[in-house]
């Protein structure tokens, strides 16, 4: 109940920053159609991929070491957990059960620290030479159907967002980069923490490489 109370808590205050926002300022008739709130999901309070040139012709969002250590903690944390019961309580154990829990707590931590691997590792990808922005591991230039791709030539601005997080301990800002296309709808690309700067620097440089305006509600 009050995991909802908060999303809608932070939900009223991405439409009241949208509102106060005038995206006029950038003189183009598409920036009034455009949605100014964050689509992203992530909160994270650091940040999780740089962006790199990858070759000529291609920027592709790289995990960081931050990201890569967090998840690896509770991989290693799930790894640890049933080889420290079997050392010290195996033979003190009394049932399946006491023997199963250890294992399925272990496991359910590996679990974790594999989706939240997996998910900071999957590729996101500018290309010039296939023409597209996507994210997977499916090149749409190859001719491989991926539903998360998008032609460069369809791109019309990267937009900036931020979002202040008031967490439990710290607060921050949430910095979210988003692509808008010439029919006006919009694609994530990444939600992430850390530093303005670094990310007004990683989106200008999208901006830069696709050749389209850089929208900064930021």
């Amino acid at each position: 109940m009050l995991n909802k109370l908060k999303d809608l808590a932070e939900k009223a205050q991405q439409m009241g920053n949208a509102m106060q926002f005038d995206p006029s300022r950038f003189d183009d008739p598409l920036a009034m159609e455009v949605q100014w709130n964050r689509i992203g999901r992530s909160n994270s309070n650091f940040k999780v991929r740089n962006l790199n040139e990858a070759s000529p012709g291609r920027l592709e969002y790289k995990s960081s070491k931050g990201a890569m250590g967090f998840s690896l903690i509770f991989i290693v944390v799930g790894l640890i957990i049933p080889i420290w019961f079997f050392i010290s309580y195996f033979d003190s154990a009394e049932g399946f059960t006491e023997v199963l829990f250890p294992v399925l707590f272990g496991a359910l931590f590996v679990g974790v620290g594999y989706f939240l691997l997996k998910s900071k590792t999957n590729p996101i990808v500018f290309d010039k030479n296939s023409g597209h922005f996507w994210t997977g591991k499916e090149d749409p230039g190859t001719g491989m159907n991926n539903k998360n791709a998008v032609k460069l030539s369809d791109i019309h601005a990267v937009q900036m967002l931020s979002q202040y997080v008031r967490g439990d301990k710290r607060s921050y800002y949430v910095y979210e980069t988003n692509l808008v296309l010439k029919d006006a709808n919009r694609v994530h690309v990444v939600s992430q923490g850390g530093s303005r700067q670094s990310s007004m620097q990683d989106a200008q440089q999208i901006a830069n490489f696709i050749g389209v305006p850089l929208w900064s509600a930021v």
